[in-house]
């Protein structure tokens, strides 16, 4: 037989349905939808709530376990994970930035700018990271012209 929820919901019903349209992303609509189904005795197990929310049972016992040890603050808290660090130092994005600003550099292609920054700062950058880079944060087109064809006037 399955365990029934033993959980206190501490808000009112009021409370959480004005709450609800504040969420701004889905999940956090659904942990205010939970306690607010709690709160108003329409489901007993966890169970009844994996239809109505569309999310696992492990998910919901996570939720209520998070509700219970810092109520509703630590339920909505939006948690970042870990990530990569960022591949560029601030610092050679600096230079790059001056690199690319400066109208009397000779750096005519993202293969030059590459060899200077593996010479001067960094030298484990790949020439995609660098690429993607520049484009997007500085919006540079560094295009060497291909030459033309000696029969072509």
């Amino acid at each position: 037989m399955a365990k029934k929820m033993d959980i206190q919901v501490q808000e009112s019903e009021h409370e959480l349905k004005k709450s609800m349209p504040k969420q701004k992303n889905l999940p956090n609509r659904s942990k205010v939808k939970m306690l607010l189904l709690i709160k108003q005795g329409k489901v007993i197990y966890t169970k009844d709530l994996v239809p109505k929310l569309k999310v696992c049972r492990k998910t919901i016992y996570n939720w209520l376990r998070l509700y219970e040890q810092g109520g509703l603050e630590e339920l909505l808290a939006i948690r970042k994970r870990g990530g990569i660090p960022p591949w560029i130092t601030e610092q050679t994005k600096q230079a790059i930035a001056s690199m690319l600003a400066d109208p009397t550099t000779t750096i005519t292609s993202y293969v030059e700018l590459l060899a200077w920054v593996h010479k001067n700062h960094q030298s484990n950058i790949s020439y995609q990271v660098l690429y993607n880079h520049c484009r997007k944060h500085h919006n540079s087109v560094l295009i060497v012209s291909r030459k033309s064809h000696h029969t072509k006037r």
